[in-house]
């Protein structure tokens, strides 16, 4: 799967992956050397670059969150993954986040998180 071109459904493939085997790696090459991610507005919280993003999903999962791919969805070049997130608050419950992925150059090179599906959906396209 992991050829020089990769298509937005084999990306979306090897995000599934990463996520069901926490692989951190399998992430990073998925990863654009420009990635982005984070909200419209800069913060102190936004990432730049394969090895921010990476860290601060390895920070999220050394914190006990996990994180399940419930559904996919590709439009164009971008790919929604709908999560079921566990350990981002004090309940034990399975929240429904979705994270929003933009492909270029057969790499991701922008992600963009929502808890609301409807605004997940608008940057989906």
């Amino acid at each position: 799967m992991m050829s020089s071109t990769l298509t937005p459904s084999e990306i979306a493939q090897g995000l599934g992956d990463a996520f069901a085997s926490r692989g951190l790696g399998r992430l990073a090459r998925l990863l654009h050397p420009q990635v982005r991610w984070g909200g419209d507005e800069e913060t102190d919280e936004t990432c730049h670059g394969p090895e921010a993003v990476v860290d601060c999903y390895a920070a999220l999962l050394s914190s006990g969150v996990t994180a399940e791919v419930d559904e996919v969805v590709i439009r164009g070049q971008r790919i929604m993954l709908r999560l079921l997130v566990h350990g981002l608050d004090e309940s034990s419950d399975r929240v429904p986040h979705y994270q929003v992925f933009r492909v270029a150059d057969s790499l991701v090179d922008d992600i963009r998180g929502s808890s609301d599906r409807t605004e997940a959906q608008r940057l989906l396209g």
